[in-house]
């Protein structure tokens, strides 16, 4: 019996095909093979990796969407308050990110799959605050 030996380069080729082939499917499994979002945190039990609510960011995150989408409050205002505990970048990326109703973007189907996280608030407040973020813009 004769055993192939790899090259160097056939050998990154087939780990890469085989780490690509494993993020996919933890997209088609919900998970989601990155850094959590501002509101979560990462957690790991035993091999399985999942990603958790932290509450007292999850907080924040409640009180922003509720004040942009109730209190009709411009986010600028908001992200005042906030500023030490987010970037601009973060603060505006996050009023945006679905991940917060429990869906994540696949890049692989190129559309929003459901998530297996839980969601920290309801779609309804998220698309709420959409329109309200939409109609400040115009």
């Amino acid at each position: 019996m004769r055993i192939k030996k790899y090259s160097n380069e056939e050998d990154a080729i087939f780990r890469r095909k085989r780490i690509r082939l494993g993020i996919y499917y933890k997209y088609m499994r919900g998970d989601f093979p990155a850094k959590a979002p501002f509101g979560y945190i990462n957690k790991m039990d035993g091999k399985r990796r999942f990603i958790e609510i932290d509450n007292n960011e999850a907080e924040v995150v409640r009180t922003v969407f509720f004040e942009i989408a109730f209190k009709n409050v411009k986010p600028k205002d908001i992200y005042k308050k906030y500023s030490d505990m987010l970037s601009n970048k973060s603060f505006y990326k996050m009023l945006s990110n679905h991940f917060y109703i429990g869906w994540i973007w696949n890049p692989y189907i190129n559309a929003y799959t459901k998530g297996n996280h839980q969601a920290i608030i309801s779609e309804e407040v998220f698309y709420l605050a959409q329109e309200r973020i939409k109609a400040v813009r115009k």
